[in-house]
């Protein structure tokens, strides 16, 4: 054997090489770059063929050459170093040898190597370029070869998984994963070690760290956290944001108040602080147009005379029989519906003398948008309704001859009012012990208003409790229309829900004296409205329930190229299906294009197969 400069354009592929699966476009185009930026770092093994030589061990190396002279990048004739064999040496034996021996590099190494490049003083542009990488895939291994050695010296024992070492990369201080190591020990989940290291750290992306947004927040000199693996950003200055927050807030209810619309307006984050004991006053229509006035008018006369029609006497002409006279009603019905349902959207709000005394909340809700609350009043601004002396409500009441009757009492001081109020909750708790019907009745009133209206302050009439349904949006949308969605609809549907259109206090009555199937319906839905559940591994105690109700996941879910396979990379699709479909299957596929591959999948999971088959019984892992 000697090692020899051979010209590219001199060497060929041979049919006998073992290694038979193409690389991943990927893998090709990191070759690529590492050739182009190194050179050829390992000798290709060839024996003589024709007027050439036969590359027998090397055909990527070989094929990435190729790519750099059809681009321009090295001469057609680039001098290859090359070993030669004889003619009668085994070639499948080198070339097996050459494939079957080779090993890995472990990630660990990889992402210390990368990290040494950067200390070297490469960036993170030139490493991306040398090795045919993304700068972000880059900037991942970068922040992974930063992790403290005693972690990545566990991780290459296996101790570790590379998404726990992912979490520990959330932070560059290796003293804090440190300490995080050894506070966890053994439960060092992934999704432990975000909790400890995040702390009490706000998302940027959601709540009050999207209503204050990352901008202003670094701008202000807060220090941000990026969990470039999860793609989120952290707001670990908890304080600054809640500064920031009022502050914006602020400015929006000075904006209100320049205004001079309203008796006060208050702002804050607490909202049930700020609007505790305030009455939310009723909106009453203002300056609605006469046109619109007089179609309400006229639509509602017509109903009236229809169906003031006397049954024995015979239709009017216009009608040709008793059906045709119900549409003409329900068409009038419809109209004025219409009509009134537009015109409180337009013309609805506060009268002048309601905002005399009435103001603003400018909070925000619990998605971390502004909420302005208008037309809340405080029970001692409110005017005190007129009696039947006259209409001098506000001041004591005559009696005859016109001088004050002694018998009325002078109103109590607030202070006292207030103190007998909750010596009055105390004793009224203490009663509600003895009934244990009403208490689950007020508990689950409370619960159905709030999952059933979304409005959540109607529902804390009676007991201090908050309850919101919990989104199963998903990023594509895919679960609006899915079959599990479609029998949520159906079960909602199917619910007692006559007693919502009612007015406090009936609505309660009516809740109170529904047969206890129905009630049992209402709680069972809007608890599960509540359900918090996330991918399996998350949460060991939700991931309980979910085993304890051992839900048909199968039965209304299917994988599908759209929301599933295409989300994949090849080996991820080879390493979740290879154990489902076997190991014939996946050396089918190798060399495949993805689309290949995913063309294969859905003919598999869509045609029969028994109920013993595999395909009828896999999950995702998250699931």
């Amino acid at each position: 054997m000697s090692i020899q400069m051979i010209g590219l354009d001199r060497l060929l592929a041979s049919r006998r090489n073992v290694r038979v699966a193409m690389a991943s476009r990927v893998t090709h185009e990191s070759l690529m770059a590492s050739i182009a930026a190194e050179g050829v770092l390992q000798n290709l093994v060839v024996v003589p063929e024709g007027e050439g030589f036969a590359v027998i061990a090397g055909g990527r190396r070989l094929k990435a050459l190729q790519g750099l002279a059809q681009a321009g990048r090295i001469a057609g004739n680039y001098p290859v170093p090359c070993a030669v064999r004889g003619v009668k040496d085994s070639v499948t034996a080198i070339s097996l040898a050459e494939n079957f021996q080779r090993d890995g590099m472990h990630p660990a190494d990889q992402m210390q190597a990368f990290a040494e490049l950067a200390r070297q003083g490469l960036t993170e542009a030139e490493i991306a370029v040398r090795f045919g990488l993304s700068e972000a895939r880059v900037r991942k291994l970068l922040r992974l070869g930063r992790v403290a050695k005693a972690i990545m010296a566990d991780y290459r024992k296996g101790q570790f998984t590379l998404e726990e070492v992912q979490a520990f990369a959330l932070v560059d201080d290796t003293k804090r994963q440190l300490a995080c190591y050894r506070e966890l020990g053994e439960h060092c989940s992934a999704h432990a070690i975000r909790r400890w290291l995040v702390g009490k750290a706000i998302e940027a992306g959601q709540g009050i760290g999207a209503f204050v947004g990352v901008a202003a927040y670094e701008k202000a000199g807060g220090a941000v956290e990026c969990d470039l693996f999860e793609d989120k950003v952290y707001l670990s200055d908890t304080e600054l944001v809640e500064r920031l927050a009022l502050e914006k807030l602020g400015r929006k209810a000075r904006t209100i108040e320049k205004a001079r619309e309203w008796s006060w307006v208050a702002h804050g984050l607490d909202r049930e602080e700020l609007t505790n004991g305030l009455v939310r006053l009723p909106s009453e229509l203002i300056d609605v147009p006469p046109d619109k006035a007089a179609e309400c008018d006229r639509l509602a006369q017509r109903v009236a005379d229809l169906e003031a029609l006397d049954a024995d006497a015979p239709l009017p002409e216009e009608f040709e029989n008793e059906e045709a006279l119900f549409d003409a009603i329900n068409a009038a019905n419809e109209a004025l519906w219409q009509l009134e349902d537009e015109i409180e959207k337009a013309c609805s709000g506060y009268t002048a003398a309601q905002r005399l005394y009435a103001g603003v909340v400018v909070t925000l809700n619990w998605r971390g948008e502004l909420d302005v609350i208008e037309g809340l009043a405080r029970q001692q601004d409110m005017p005190k309704a007129a009696n039947e002396s006259g209409p001098d409500a506000a001041g004591p009441e005559v009696g005859e001859g016109g001088e004050v009757d002694a018998s009325q009492e002078k109103p109590l001081s607030q202070a006292l009012v207030s103190d007998l109020a909750a010596h009055r909750r105390q004793i009224t708790k203490l009663a509600l012990l003895k009934n244990p019907k009403l208490a689950s009745d007020l508990l689950h009133f409370g619960l159905c208003v709030q999952v059933l209206t979304a409005r959540a302050w109607e529902g804390r009439v009676y007991c201090n409790a908050s309850y919101c349904e919990v989104s199963c949006d998903s990023e594509r949308g895919d679960t609006e229309e899915s079959p599990a969605a479609e029998g949520l609809h159906a079960a909602r549907e199917a619910l007692d829900t006559t007693w919502l259109a009612e007015e406090e206090p009936a609505r309660l009555a009516a809740f109170c004296v529904l047969p206890k199937r129905d009630k049992d319906k209402l709680v069972t839905y809007c608890t599960a409205m509540l359900l918090e559940v996330g991918p399996r591994g998350a949460s060991p105690e939700r991931d309980a329930v979910v085993d304890q109700l051992a839900p048909d996941f199968r039965g209304y879910w299917q994988p599908s190229e759209e929301h599933y396979f295409k989300r994949m990379t090849i080996d991820q699709l080879l390493a979740t299906f290879g154990p489902v479909l076997g190991e014939f299957w996946v050396e089918s596929q190798q060399g495949k294009r993805k689309g290949e591959v995913i063309e294969s999948l859905k003919q598999a999971f869509g045609e029969d197969y028994p109920a013993d088959d595999p395909r009828a019984t896999w999950i995702p892992p998250v699931f």
